[in-house]
């Protein structure tokens, strides 16, 4: 408690407003958007590995959430919790924390260079620390949450670039099926829709890699349009379908799945066909 306690003995508007923006960068919506970035414009490979990671780790972390069930910070005596909202289920580890490690481990692996490497650590110290500054998480849950997420990436980096090694995309089965079944035994409503994405992650995969080849280079103009376009429809099946269709699991379910099949296939295709990219292979009709 004194960690958090010094922290928000330096609170302020400006603070407030400040880390409730830096914690958001360990939410869905940032990793979704993060994720088609690097998928459509810079890395497809990357793209797969760290959306297998953050998938798959993001259903983990419900697991060990429900396993622990620690008490969070959230109306503890002397300790002000902001943006609440985002502090659903128990505390440790942190989701936030694990994912954002989950996510910029991979990029560090897969890139490189110096300056991913201090990318990586500054936005995982930034949303680690914006948890306990908003007084929604322990140190203990950060702590952990970072180091589970880059022990997690790892292991799905390893085990894609495995699976590539020996042709063979069936090796990722052994982290989806123990997430589908653990989502049907334990998860809830968010578990079935990350399950969901995960699901169509993976047939996207294996349908982009065998029969569309989608190249991710292109000119700088080629890329704004891609990006325009594939966001704007990822965000229509994302938000006016969830107005459109029930609120039910399966729908929820269904629409979801769309998002995992769009980021992975039906974008690329859509892409190849209006030639949004420089490579010479192209679909025939």
């Amino acid at each position: 408690m004194n960690i958090i306690n010094f922290l928000q003995g330096f609170s302020n508007p400006i603070l407030d407003k400040s880390f409730t923006t830096i914690t958001m960068m360990g939410e869905e919506t940032f990793f979704i958007l993060f994720i088609a970035l690097i998928f459509w414009c810079i890395n497809k490979r990357v793209g797969y590995k760290l959306g297998f990671a953050v998938l798959s780790g993001s259903i983990l972390n419900n697991i060990l959430k429900i396993t622990f069930h620690t008490k969070r910070p959230i109306g503890e005596e002397g300790i002000r919790s902001l943006r609440v909202e985002t502090a659903t289920g128990s505390s440790f580890p942190s989701g936030h924390t694990q994912g954002t490690a989950e996510l910029w481990t991979v990029i560090a692996r897969e890139f490189k260079n110096i300056h991913t490497y201090i990318l990586a650590i500054i936005f995982i110290l930034l949303v680690a620390t914006s948890r306990l500054y908003l007084g929604v998480h322990w140190p203990i849950d950060v702590v952990f949450g970072a180091i589970i997420g880059v022990v997690w990436s790892t292991t799905c980096c390893w085990l894609f670039d495995l699976s590539i090694k020996r042709n063979n995309k069936l090796l990722l089965l052994t982290i989806i099926i123990p997430c589908i079944l653990t989502v049907f035994f334990y998860g809830g409503s968010a578990d079935i829709k990350t399950v969901a994405i995960l699901i169509s992650f993976f047939i996207g995969y294996y349908i982009e890699d065998r029969y569309i080849k989608f190249d991710e280079k292109a000119t700088l103009s080629m890329q704004v349009i891609k990006y325009t376009l594939g966001i704007s429809t990822l965000l229509f099946i994302k938000q006016f379908l969830k107005v459109l269709l029930p609120t039910t699991v399966v729908f929820d379910f269904i629409r979801y799945n769309l998002i995992g099949l769009w980021i992975t296939c039906g974008s690329t295709y859509i892409f190849q066909k209006l030639l949004l990219c420089n490579n010479k292979y192209h679909l025939t009709k």
